[in-house]
């Protein structure tokens, strides 16, 4: 019985590295293209504690980037730093950043995220709103224009070439 259990949690544990893609990102990738040109779903996911919830609608009025991704993903982490070192980027700063976090318990997030230090609002427990967008890879980002209709899809990590290139198209200047 217990070899079982052991199998169970070892496929159940490649299930979840197999959705978390590290590399460049790559464009039109896990179905999230389907978005393209549609307004991004509405939600409303709590946050850190102390912080207040965010909002989709807070993230309307200047472009935006949403970025699902998780504590346990190499390729998210790669994510992080990249845009922890794009902080003080002029074209960053004139968007508005939403990071959902799809740690499963969420509460598990909140050591690392405090040893990581990210300078960006994190939302916790959006695994539902990735379910319900038919998304299985991590990470998974959406540039958004100012009205919150989704601009460009990127599965992966994103070159900040590419990133910051895509945030001025969709109005950051």
């Amino acid at each position: 019985m217990r070899h079982r259990w052991i199998a169970l949690f070892l496929a159940a544990g490649l299930l979840l590295l197999d959705g978390c893609r590290r590399g460049p990102a790559n464009y039109a990738a896990d179905g999230a293209e389907a978005l393209e040109g549609k307004p991004f779903p509405a939600f409303v996911l709590p946050s850190v504690p102390g912080a207040d919830s965010i909002r989709s609608s807070s993230l309307t009025g200047k472009p935006a980037l949403v970025v699902f991704w998780a504590t346990w993903c190499p390729g998210c982490l790669e994510e992080m730093e990249v845009l922890k070192g794009m902080k003080n980027d002029t074209t960053l700063a004139k968007a508005s950043v939403a990071l959902l976090s799809v740690d499963d318990p969420p509460a598990g997030a909140l050591l690392s995220l405090r040893r990581l230090a990210i300078p960006y609002p994190v939302a916790l427990g959006a695994t539902p709103l990735l379910a319900a967008l038919q998304l299985n890879s991590i990470p998974q980002s959406f540039v958004l224009d100012p009205k919150g209709t989704v601009v460009r899809a990127f599965t992966g990590s994103i070159p900040p070439e590419v990133l910051l290139q895509t945030l001025r198209d969709a109005g950051a200047r």
